[in-house]
């Protein structure tokens, strides 16, 4: 995955670049294409995300699994907070300035 490369293509779309893959155009998708689901990421920590379609799945799935299936691509809007309390403490402990809130007081 470090291979990847994402760059912004337009106002309204990502060029996602990968070698011996043709350049993926991912449109940012928003709440109103209403493909909401969750992803799990570190410990369990579960993430809201907007599906980004079948296109992009597939993309990803042959560039990381060599199939056509298996891996969806997922884009947080930052519409809903992630609590980093509950799967970061350690992370937390170490970086005083990261914290749930906007700006850098620690909550």
């Amino acid at each position: 995955m470090v291979l990847i490369d994402v760059a912004v293509h337009d106002e309204d779309h990502l060029a996602i670049d990968a070698p011996t893959m043709r350049t993926l155009y991912v449109k940012i998708p928003s709440q109103a294409d209403k493909n909401e689901s969750t992803v799990k990421l570190h410990q369990g920590e579960e993430i809201y995300t907007i599906d980004c379609g079948n296109e992009a799945a597939s993309w990803f799935s042959r560039y990381i699994l060599g199939m056509d299936t298996g891996l969806r691509l997922g884009y947080h809007d930052a519409s809903r907070r992630r609590d980093l309390k509950k799967t970061h403490k350690t992370i937390l402990d170490y970086y005083k300035n990261l914290s749930n809130n906007s700006t850098s007081e620690k909550s």
